[in-house]
């Protein structure tokens, strides 16, 4: 959710003092699972990226009056991927964790695919300037709080909670065992610097990049981590079931085209991609200013 100025002066562009809301919907588009040998992830229950997803934003500006203004924005993302669980492949009864390489989807091939629900929380403060009438600047800072989780991967969701079970028996508590917290989270500071050029007095192209302080992971790539360093599992058992995604922080640049139906209400188009993160977006949506 870009914020738009107003044709003014060179200098700080300061807007009226009010608010911008914006809702968006759109798809999202990613790698998919790789097929790299020889060790391919089709092979084992490993899941490296998503294949596609769908997400819905709000976004809500405060203008000051001023340069600077106050921003907020929650996104909900249904990210899905292709299910590493099928029934020719049970988790083993008495154990947390399923067979290794005892039992390959080459033999009982995957079914399926499972999804991730992924809630984002944003945060921060922005500036805009003008260093000429027709083309404006801004700069954001916020902090990010994100949290997912799978009702899909019952492996992953009994895990968490010390459960061993197999498909055809009852989940039972497993003595000894840490509990894990079912939900998976990450937070931290994000980051956006963009141009904003006005070609004609309703239409406008905003181009940025931006910079995000963590990263979501698969839900089980996440989980499964955090339950073997609480077990002292070892770490052969684990590689089998996830990826090892890197951690660290996303960036990537994004390009928004503004059209204004009225003074009041617009329409938006927002493409994001580039950058190191894994997918690519598509939104549209539209902007009320009160």
């Amino acid at each position: 959710m870009l914020v738009w100025a107003s044709c003014s002066a060179a200098g700080p562009a300061a807007k009226e003092r009010g608010w911008e809301v914006d809702v968006s919907a759109g798809h999202i588009e990613g790698d998919g699972l790789s097929t790299e040998l020889p060790f391919s992830l089709p092979n084992n229950r490993r899941i490296d990226a998503i294949e596609d997803g769908r997400r819905a934003r709000i976004g809500l500006t405060w203008h000051s009056g001023d340069y600077w203004y106050l921003l907020g924005r929650y996104t909900q993302s249904r990210l899905r991927y292709e299910s590493p669980l099928n029934t020719g492949c049970p988790v083993t009864p008495g154990r947390f964790l399923p067979p290794r390489f005892g039992c390959q989807p080459t033999v009982a091939p995957r079914e399926g695919r499972m999804e991730d629900d992924h809630y984002q929380l944003e945060l921060g403060l922005g500036m805009r300037f003008n260093p000429v009438s027709w083309l404006s600047g801004f700069a954001e800072l916020s902090h990010g709080v994100a949290r997912w989780e799978s009702d899909d991967d019952i492996e992953a969701s009994a895990t968490s909670q010390c459960l061993s079970f197999s498909f055809n028996t009852q989940p039972r508590p497993h003595p000894g065992c840490a509990e894990v917290n079912r939900y998976a989270r990450a937070q931290g500071l994000n980051a956006a610097l963009g141009l904003e050029l006005w070609p004609e007095r309703r239409f406008s192209l905003t181009g940025s990049v931006h910079h995000q302080g963590f990263r979501y992971r698969i839900y089980r790539n996440d989980l499964y981590r955090r339950f073997a360093d609480a077990n002292n599992v070892d770490s052969f058992s684990i590689d089998f079931l996830v990826d090892d995604e890197p951690k660290g922080s996303w960036r990537w640049a994004s390009l928004q085209a503004r059209y204004a139906l009225t003074p009041r209400w617009s329409l938006l188009l927002n493409v994001e991609g580039g950058g190191n993160r894994d997918w690519e977006t598509v939104d549209l949506g539209v902007r009320l200013t009160l």
